[in-house]
């Protein structure tokens, strides 16, 4: 029997893999930012469930979005370092895994940047497709 939920575990197993040196605040997961410590929201968005196949595989697809927070007049450099990070753990192709479920990089953008609330924000959107073993 295939679990949809592994596509959302096997995206955070990817984020603790990646070693990325920041907080991450998840979904439903309640999380203050400490003053002037850069932190990553993390968003996932999946779609529907269809079979692959007849016989025993179903596939998804969807975005996760990955927005680094940083003091708002700190400068680019580090916001920068840690997007070229993330792009570079997720390359196009790459794909990651967790249990029933595997999700493959399909596409990826990253906006200008803005600051707000005391912060400043950009973010990468990551496209996925995944397959989930029944």
């Amino acid at each position: 029997m295939s679990k949809v939920s592994d596509i959302a575990r096997a995206i955070r197993q990817s984020l603790i893999s990646a070693n990325l040196g920041y907080d991450l605040a998840l979904p439903n997961v309640q999380y203050k930012p400490i003053s002037n410590n850069p932190y990553i929201d993390v968003q996932i968005t999946q779609n529907d469930v269809i079979a692959a196949d007849l016989s025993h595989t179903d596939k998804s697809d969807g975005t996760f979005s990955l927005t680094a927070n940083f003091p708002a007049d700190s400068g680019t450099f580090d916001v920068e370092n840690l997007l070229d990070t993330i792009e570079n753990h997720y390359k196009i192709g790459n794909s990651f895994s967790y249990d029933t479920a595997l999700f493959r990089v399909l596409s990826r953008s990253r906006n200008n940047g803005a600051a707000a609330d005391g912060w400043y924000k950009q973010t990468i959107t990551i496209i996925y497709n995944a397959y989930l073993r029944r």
